[in-house]
């Protein structure tokens, strides 16, 4: 059963070190990548599709909610700071004049796509991804932010938590008979099987290829499995190994022992007969 090979395969393997070894893994590959090329190329791709239009067309929108969610604040907050000699009434003409100023401006911004606003913001990102690619300091202030991002403490609690999840839905996927897991990997199975059976090609490859990796195996490993059967050996006691063995193959020795007893004395008794009569 595929899904049952699937929960037994990842209840072989220590959680603590396969754990720890994925974390490793990727953290390690994570800091080894560059950071600059890849936000590059995002933006890049970002900037050819005007996606980065969309974006700050949603930043604008957002903004514009919520100065319309914390007017209260913002007013409360321009009392307090005004002087007390000031009117109310005249604090409340200045906050609904620049407020509305603003919610205008953002209004105006998000719906003109000639804006100059927009025109500024597309040579700044456009210039920026120029810099990620030709400028090194650009590139190091990227690295130190991605450091710094992989130190913190939640960043390595998701990383050491990958393994975790990565098996628990394997083998919840595994145990469900109409998961699109368990599916896959019957098909994969009954696939493989079926080409093993009536292509030659494949056949001949696929018993190639493990020859080979039986080769290289025994080449690379062939001294340290000699080590360790002579370790394990050099550390047997001789009377316990002894007793060992014959509790298992007692039985067997006693009849080898017999058999050998009496087919000697037969031979014994032959060969002496016919010297006898020859003599």
């Amino acid at each position: 059963d595929a899904g049952a090979a699937l929960g037994a395969l990842t209840d072989l393997l220590k959680d603590d070190e396969v754990q720890q070894a994925v974390s490793t893994f990727v953290d390690r590959k994570l800091r080894e990548t560059p950071a600059a090329p890849g936000l590059a190329r995002v933006l890049e791709l970002a900037v050819d599709g005007d996606r980065h239009q969309e974006v700050l067309s949603a930043g604008l929108s957002g903004l514009a909610e919520f100065l319309a969610d914390n007017r209260l604040v913002f007013r409360a907050r321009l009392g307090d700071a005004s002087p007390a000699w000031v009117p109310d009434w005249v604090d409340d003409k200045v906050f609904d004049r620049v407020f509305e100023l603003l919610r205008g401006f953002l209004a105006e911004v998000g719906a003109d796509a000639d804006h100059p606003v927009r025109q500024v913001y597309d040579r700044r990102l456009r210039s920026y991804v120029r810099k990620l690619r030709t400028d090194p300091e650009t590139a190091a202030r990227v690295e130190q932010f991605k450091a710094e991002v992989l130190d913190h403490p939640a960043v390595r609690t998701w990383s050491g938590s990958l393994w975790t999840t990565a098996k628990n839905g394997v083998v919840t996927a595994a145990a469900d008979p109409d998961s699109e897991l368990r599916t896959r990997v019957v098909g994969l199975i009954r696939s493989g099987a079926q080409l093993l059976q009536t292509d030659p090609t494949v056949r001949e490859l696929v018993q190639r290829q493990f020859r080979r990796g039986a080769g290289w195996a025994v080449e690379r490993f062939a001294a340290d499995a000699a080590d360790l059967v002579g370790t394990t050996v050099a550390r047997w006691d001789t009377e316990e190994t002894s007793r060992r063995i014959e509790l298992q193959v007692g039985r067997d020795l006693q009849w080898i022992r017999v058999n050998g007893t009496v087919v000697g004395g037969l031979a014994g008794l032959v060969i002496y007969t016919v010297a006898q009569l020859l003599s």
